[in-house]
């Protein structure tokens, strides 16, 4: 990335991901601004760092910008962007960042349907007690980190495919293959051959060894495989959940490395921290550096977030996805073996409710008590699903349909009692579900 200091509008500023872009060009020491036509913990984030985040209707928004970054979310006909091809300023997407960064840096880069996030964050967190490395996640608020050090742990997304934008990466790992992205990826093929051509362009590939559907695709390129079962090469094993973290050891071939003690909950973070583990021990950080710093992780905005632990919990996720819905309800009934778990769901898009839709039904009947709230349709101009069939086929033992967020939160405020376990899985604004009891007595 340019180090000579310029002005920089970033559009799309309140974007997961796109907000730590934001944080890492105003690093570089460039005069950073942003547009957005919503208002989010990204955007607080930004102005508390000194970036000013406008209205789209912002007069003179280009007086003085030499570069736009636009999100993918930001069409080429939005009228900012044309005027600014009119005046000739320079435009860089996602695309062009990521072809910067794996030409410039070592880059470790995580993929997979699922859990990416969650992995990104905790080898980005192990990393840094060890060098200070650049990082870029997909969360709203402090994801970006330009570092001092060659290597960057960088969060490889594949929608809009932009993950095949990546030249070459020192580590490449695969969370999971799972088709998804129906409205980019028009057959499941298409999707798998996706992330076949990202493991191509990893010098070292580390997978999740349990799916064996992404064992079968990834043969070819002799990966490192992690997970639960014994026939993977680092194997998390003795699992052991409790009420505010978990105990595993790690296991190479058959022979025991370390303990690992972690603060936060659920199957999938054991996973995703073993992933993280082997992704460094791989980059040559020492056991006692992973071990201490996992230690000492608490987490990820939006992932098993726990908002709220006295008189009952209240956690927020972003699993939108039918097997992510499952791996927090079965972690969740992990953990809390005897407390009743109330699930609150906001589905993402009419396309993906619609591609998915006895998935989404069995997932959501692993709660004890369901909130079926109305669809956050994001990027889908129209489409319509049936929520009352898809009620009807939940076989929960309680179940309701919530309707908007704030009839929601009335609705919750009836419901909960002391003791229970909330958790609000969205990827759109239900987050202000959760929210809302942050600090109710």
């Amino acid at each position: 990335m340019s180090n000579k200091t310029k002005k920089i509008l970033i559009m799309g500023a309140g974007g997961a991901g796109v907000s730590n872009i934001a944080q890492i060009y105003k690093e570089l020491g460039h005069e950073v601004i942003g547009v957005d036509k919503i208002r989010n913990a990204a955007t607080e984030n930004l102005e508390k760092l000194g970036i000013p985040v406008f209205d789209e209707d912002e007069p003179n928004i280009l007086q003085g910008v030499k570069m736009i970054f636009k999100s993918a979310a930001i069409k080429y006909s939005h009228p900012i962007i044309h005027e600014a091809k009119s005046k000739r300023i320079y435009i860089i997407s996602r695309y062009e960042l990521f072809e910067e960064l794996s030409a410039d840096r070592d880059v470790i880069a995580i993929a997979g349907s699922s859990g990416k996030t969650s992995t990104t964050g905790i080898t980005a967190h192990i990393l840094k007690g060890d060098r200070d490395c650049g990082y870029l996640i997909g969360i709203h608020g402090n994801g970006g980190h330009n570092g001092t050090h060659g290597d960057f742990v960088l969060e490889a997304d594949e929608y809009a495919k932009t993950f095949l934008h990546i030249k070459k990466a020192k580590i490449g790992l695969i969370t999971g293959l799972k088709y998804d992205h129906v409205d980019i990826y028009p057959t499941k093929e298409e999707y798998d051959e996706a992330f076949a051509t990202f493991a191509s362009r990893c010098k070292t590939l580390i997978i999740n060894g349990d799916d064996q559907y992404l064992v079968d695709k990834m043969a070819q390129f002799k990966p490192v495989t992690f997970g639960k079962k014994d026939s993977n090469e680092w194997v998390a094993k003795n699992i052991m959940n409790f009420e505010g973290g978990s105990n595993f050891d790690v296991y190479h071939n058959g022979e025991l490395v370390t303990p690992i003690t972690l603060q936060v909950i659920g199957g999938h973070n054991i996973i995703n921290a073993l992933a993280g583990f082997v992704a460094n021990y791989l980059n040559g950080v020492e056991v006692k550096t992973i071990v201490d710093q996992l230690s000492v992780f608490k987490g990820l905005p939006r992932r098993l977030e726990m908002i709220k632990s006295n008189p009952f919990y209240v956690y927020d996720d972003y699993a939108h996805l039918p097997f992510e819905i499952d791996t927090v309800l079965t972690g969740l009934r992990e953990s809390f073996k005897a407390r009743r778990i109330i699930c609150y769901f906001q589905g993402h898009t009419y396309t993906r409710i619609n591609a998915f839709f006895v998935d989404y039904t069995k997932a959501l009947s692993k709660c004890d008590y369901l909130l079926l709230g109305d669809i956050y349709a994001a990027r889908d101009a129209v489409g319509s699903v049936d929520l009352d069939k898809m009620l009807s086929m939940i076989t929960c033992k309680d179940k309701v349909l919530s309707g908007s967020v704030d009839n929601t939160i009335t609705l919750l405020k009836t419901i909960i009692k002391d003791g229970d376990v909330l958790v609000c899985l969205n990827a759109g604004d239900g987050t202000k579900v959760a929210q809302s009891f942050k600090n109710s007595k």
